[in-house]
């Protein structure tokens, strides 16, 4: 699905995110999870209160529990979602690294660190202000923000077998669009570079 497919919505939710992040000036938050609404083509983020006890422990995998709680109540969550919903979006700190450009082989080491879930022991690290969002056609988004910088960098990606966002992240978010909104979210996948 191109991006003139969806009359520039993609970019707009892309932009919602990185305003979302702008307009924080406090670090050491809790996360936070987010209904996605498109009304009348302009992206929305509506809060979803979840206390802020809720996230002691590691965040995603944490969401990925109350993506597993909640797929036990799609119905009812169908029928509370108001109009417009079209996904739904993350924000938390995390650390992160970034693969020099064109250095397949960091590339490769940072996606096997991150499964692995060992980010925040390398050196390299930066502590990031990180949005993720998946809507209903699987398109995933990012936004994030080293701390000390004031740049956001965003990324949209359409569902592309073996260039896909994985990890718990968008695992637990695949899950709850799955769940609010009752559509089946094809399997995501990632072919590391060299493969």
């Amino acid at each position: 699905m191109s991006d003139s497919k969806l009359g520039g919505i993609p970019r707009a939710i892309a932009g919602t995110l990185a305003a979302e992040i702008r307009k924080r000036r406090e670090w050491d938050e809790a996360p936070a999870l987010y209904a996605l609404y498109v009304e009348g083509g302009r992206p929305r983020l509506s809060q979803i209160p979840v206390p802020d006890r809720m996230w002691a422990g590691q965040p995603a995998q944490i969401l990925l529990a109350m993506a597993d709680g909640m797929a036990g109540f799609a119905p009812l969550l169908r029928s509370a979602a108001g109009p417009g919903l079209f996904g739904v979006a993350f924000r938390c700190e995390a650390w992160g690294v970034q693969a020099p450009p064109g250095d397949r082989e960091a590339l490769r080491q940072m996606i096997v660190d991150a499964n692995a879930r060992r980010v925040h022991a390398r050196p390299d690290r930066v502590e990031v202000r990180q949005f993720w969002a998946v809507d209903r056609a699987r398109v995933t988004y990012m936004a994030s923000q080293e701390r000390g910088s004031g740049e956001v960098v965003t990324d949209v990606r359409q569902p592309e077998p073996g260039m896909d966002h994985v990890g718990d992240i968008f695992s637990a978010l695949d899950r709850l669009v799955s769940a609010m909104l009752g559509v089946t979210m094809p399997e995501r996948s990632l072919k590391m570079p060299g493969d």
